[in-house]
């Protein structure tokens, strides 16, 4: 007994003397990476992602380009119009009277800066975007190195080959107009980097990069100010540091977070209050009838991200109304939905304590997926593929932490030297996921080709997609009247062309209006089809009634002009051009102001907008 009770003073005084000792901090397991390693896998994932989407460098501008990079008269400008596109909204350059109250400015002073250089030229925009895919691949790469560093390298290297591979990026990097998605994601990536080696290798410099990578990830777009509450998550699951000292580090993030904001309340203050507003067109939910409805919705749409990360096998451009349905919470799919969404939090709450990996991936995702999901906030689109772009990540680290767990990696274990049946399983599962990957791929990034392969595939997906008719149907007429407009079309056969897309043109867009008879464009498209086939009557109402929707739209007041001029009512046409808002006037919009007005007889004001035409 005596003996015993000396042991247990004795292992006592020990444990005492041991908590007196000051506690060291955790070293990684893994010491830095041979630097050709590092090298070879980062140039592997740059050409693979380059090699995935080389086909895009020969597409044209489509859907959304149109308004960002085409029509955008302060992107076309050049660095000339990098000045106003970082003191207004999104879409001001376009139509001041958009909806969309974003703030993004970083997307388009980049394509203003490829205009000065490149000219208006798709394949340079696109070689861009290509470009800029590579480096994300590359910079998420090294940052997951860092992150998992306690871990054996193949663990980052399958995240970054899995999310350079996932085929629900096509939208983001194929058409030009994502670039906000991109660009946001991989500022994003590059402030981590320097965030992990400053938290390793201390260097003021650093700090600075990294917050200044952060700041115009969001000013990129601004789904990434969720990004805010990943920062002390990162350092939570991924470095053995103190909460006060994780609270330190992210509190210069969360002012950036606070400074973006004001800087982006300040830029929308100035938008015209004459807008129109958000209808379900754009986000279904907005159709729903109740409550019940409502929730049901959100949860189909929350069910409908998670199956399309695991499984992308239908993608689409576009979801508005009616392509996502109105359901209630009795709905099969909602309950199953909702059960899958109590099981992940179930899951992410339980592993978190613990630091796991599968815990952190489903607080990434849920994170990142908050903005768009319609339950703190409307947005402006009840669910669109590119909107899974940086929670998409989550999916893919949970697939490679799975593969990792089944192969028995440990991280001081060279891969090869101890080559086993789960090895090979964890390999061959691999190669079959990254093939079914770049088998979609190399299949939907042709659909982005141009407007029309873009616009007639995603009515096979959603033919019911209001939207997507209306696009279709005023594709084809925006084509026939620049050959109209082509003085060198003289052949029969070219205008027998002309009129048999104007007419079938105009019913989609006519099946588009008795699916949503409130588009303004949709009546606008109408209109000038009925130019085309010589309706003139029929083009006026549709006009009228598009201004009646949207009562600035200038595109209206062009064609309701051309309508009243060509039939001799050259006083009404002026009065019609003259209330396009003169901040948005291009030069053709003053000479025609100058011909109505000199038809009417005042020469006074003909003289005037002549001078303002520069003719």
């Amino acid at each position: 007994m005596g003996k015993n009770k000396k042991n247990r003073n004795k292992l006592k005084q020990e444990v005492i003397a041991d908590t007196k000792q000051p506690r060291k901090t955790a070293k990684p397991v893994r010491t830095n990476l041979p630097a050709k390693l590092v090298l070879s896998l980062s140039v592997f994932i740059a050409l693979l992602a380059v090699l995935l989407y080389a086909t895009t460098y020969n597409h044209d501008f489509a859907y959304d380009d149109l308004a960002v990079i085409k029509e955008n008269r302060f992107v076309q400008q050049g660095t000339a119009g990098i000045p106003d596109i970082l003191g207004t909204q999104y879409f001001e350059g376009y139509d001041p009277g958009s909806n969309a109250r974003a703030y993004r400015p970083v997307s388009l002073v980049m394509y203003a800066l490829e205009v000065e250089f490149f000219g208006l030229n798709p394949s340079m925009h696109h070689l861009v975007s290509i470009i800029f895919y590579a480096l994300t691949g590359v910079v998420l790469l090294l940052a997951l190195l860092r992150l998992l560093r306690n871990f054996h390298w193949s663990l980052a290297f399958m995240t970054a080959l899995l999310f350079i591979l996932h085929p629900v990026h096509v939208d983001v990097v194929a058409n030009i107009k994502s670039r906000d998605e991109l660009m946001g994601f991989f500022n994003f990536c590059v402030a981590l980097l320097f965030l992990l080696d400053d938290l390793d290798q201390p260097r003021w410099w650093k700090k600075i990069v990294s917050w200044i990578f952060f700041y115009l990830a969001l000013a990129s777009k601004e789904n990434l100010v969720t990004t805010v509450a990943l920062i002390p998550l990162l350092l939570y699951f991924f470095r053995d540091l103190p909460w006060p000292a994780i609270i330190r580090r992210s509190l210069p993030y969360a002012a950036l977070f606070i400074l973006f904001l004001l800087a982006r309340a300040s830029v929308l203050s100035k938008t015209s209050a004459d807008i129109s507003l958000m209808t379900y067109l754009d986000n279904p939910i907005l159709a729903a009838a109740d409550m019940n409805e409502r929730v049901g919705t959100i949860i189909y749409c929350m069910g409908k991200y998670l199956l399309t990360l695991v499984f992308p096998y239908s993608l689409s451009c576009d979801y508005s109304y009616n392509s996502i349905p109105l359901t209630g919470l009795g709905n099969p799919l909602v309950i199953i939905s909702l059960l899958i969404y109590i099981f992940l939090s179930w899951v992410a709450i339980k592993g978190f304590r613990g630091k796991n990996i599968f815990s952190f991936c489903i607080l990434w995702f849920f994170i990142t997926i908050s903005i768009f999901s319609s339950i703190f906030i409307t947005s402006s689109n009840a669910y669109a593929d590119r909107f899974l772009y940086t929670p998409s990540l989550a999916i893919c680290l949970a697939a490679a932490f799975a593969l990792y767990k089944l192969a028995g990696l440990e991280a001081s274990q060279q891969f090869l030297s101890t080559l086993n049946a789960r090895k090979a399983i964890t390999v061959t599962v691999l190669i079959i996921i990254s093939g079914l990957f770049i088998a979609k791929t190399v299949s939907y990034a042709p659909v982005w080709k141009n407007d029309m392969t873009l616009f007639e595939y995603n009515l096979k997906i959603n033919p019911q997609n209001a939207r997507m008719l209306k696009n279709y149907g005023g594709e084809m007429v925006r084509t026939a009247m620049f050959m109209r407009q082509d003085t060198s079309v003289q052949k029969n056969s070219d205008t027998a062309t002309i009129f048999s897309l104007a007419r079938r043109g105009l019913v989609e867009l006519q099946k588009a209006r008795a699916i949503y008879p409130n588009d303004a464009i949709g009546h606008i498209h109408e209109a000038n089809a009925q130019i085309l086939l010589g309706n003139l009557t029929e083009a006026e109402k549709n006009l009228r009634s598009a201004l009646a929707i949207h009562s600035t739209n200038r595109f209206a007041f062009m064609s309701l002009g051309y309508i009243l001029y060509t039939t001799g009512r050259y006083r009404e046409a002026a009065e019609t051009w003259e209330r396009i808002d003169p901040g948005v006037r291009l030069p053709s919009d003053n000479y025609n102001l100058y011909l109505a007005y000199m038809m009417s007889g005042d020469q006074q004001r003909a003289n005037y907008y002549k001078q303002l035409s520069g003719r």
